[in-house]
């Protein structure tokens, strides 16, 4: 667990990242560190990891999901949390160095709330967070339309 406090009175954000790869997931916490966002990040290293950390409480207001995982993978899992009651609200955020469309539907179908295309270049990966959680997720958000769901900042400079 990583966290950042907020100051007085201000929630914190509970910050779930499930992927397989720890370099990834250090990564990933080290960016959201630099954001400066007060947030408790939980790392796992898959989803039977994540029902776990979820059994365990408390429950995360978003979770960033790899979709490249050993079985059962990203997109089985998002279907696994949709399908359980007390997990189906929490907006799940898939991300992948895949642009293929194909995997952005599947995403789209499973009930992911977006679809982040890792940036190839680890020093966009701020930009892809910034724009990923600029929603409040800390309140319930509407899966968008299609054409708003794709956050892609792959080849930004």
């Amino acid at each position: 667990m990583h966290k950042i406090c907020p100051p007085p009175g201000e929630e914190v954000i509970r910050i779930f990242i499930v992927d397989d790869d720890k370099d990834e997931r250090d990564l990933f916490v080290e960016t959201l560190l630099k954001l400066n966002l007060p947030h408790v990040a939980y790392t796992a290293s898959g989803c039977n990891a994540l029902f776990i950390l979820l059994e365990q409480g408390p429950l995360p207001h978003v979770i960033f999901m790899d979709i490249n995982m050993p079985l059962p993978n990203g997109l089985e899992c998002v279907r696994k949390l949709k399908e359980t009651k007390q997990y189906a609200h929490i907006p799940v955020l898939m991300y992948s160095l895949s642009s293929a469309r194909e995997d952005i539907e599947k995403a789209y179908s499973v009930g992911a709330h977006h679809y982040v295309i890792k940036p190839h270049a680890p020093l966009n990966l701020p930009i892809a967070l910034k724009k990923a959680l600029k929603p409040d997720w800390r309140k319930p958000q509407p899966i968008p339309a299609p054409d708003a769901f794709v956050i892609d900042i792959s080849f930004s400079d």
